[in-house]
C-alpha cells in the first residue's frame, strides 16, 4: 500500500470511531449519572436541615428492614409468575393468581413507605415539610 491509501485507510478509522462515539452518546443520556433512585435519594436527604435528615435517614433504615422480608416474598412470587408462564401447558388461571398475590404485596409495601412518611412529617415544621418533599419528588425524564 501506498502512503496516500495509509493515510486515507487511517482516516477513514479515525472517524468512523469519532461517528460511532457521537451515536453512543446520544443514543444513552443517563450514561454517567446517578444509577439508582437510591443514591439520589441518599444525596437530597443530606441537603435536609438536621431535625428532618436525620429522622428521614432513620426512618428509611427502619423501613428497608421492616420491607426485606415482603420484599424477599415479592421476588419469590415474581420467579414462581415466570415459571408459572413459561411452564407446558400455560395455567392462565395460576398465573393470574400469581399476579393477584404480587400486586398484593406491591400494595403492602406502598402503604407501609406511605405510613412511614406521614409519621416522619407529623412533627416537622412546615418548611422541613416541605423540603421533604422536595426530596420525595422524582426527576424530570432526561430530554431525547
Amino acid at each position: 500500500m501506498n502512503t496516500k491509501l495509509k493515510s486515507a485507510f487511517i482516516g477513514s478509522i479515525i472517524l468512523n470511531v469519532l461517528l460511532l462515539g457521537i451515536f453512543f452518546g446520544t443514543l444513552s443520556p443517563g450514561f454517567g449519572r446517578e444509577s439508582s433512585r437510591r443514591e439520589r435519594l441518599t444525596a437530597e436527604i443530606e441537603k435536609l436541615p438536621e431535625p428532618a435528615r436525620s429522622r428521614f435517614r432513620d426512618k428509611m433504615a427502619q423501613l428497608r428492614a421492616a420491607d426485606d422480608p415482603l420484599r424477599e416474598q415479592m421476588r419469590q412470587a415474581r420467579n414462581q409468575a415466570i415459571d408459572l408462564l413459561v411452564a407446558e401447558p400455560l395455567d392462565e388461571a395460576a398465573y393470574d393468581k400469581q399476579l393477584i398475590q404480587i400486586n398484593q404485596l406491591r400494595g403492602q409495601i406502598s402503604q407501609r413507605v406511605a405510613d412511614d412518611l406521614k409519621e416522619l412529617v407529623r412533627g416537622l415544621p412546615p418548611e422541613q415539610r416541605a423540603a421533604v418533599g422536595e426530596v420525595l419528588k422524582r426527576p424530570a425524564p432526561p430530554p431525547r
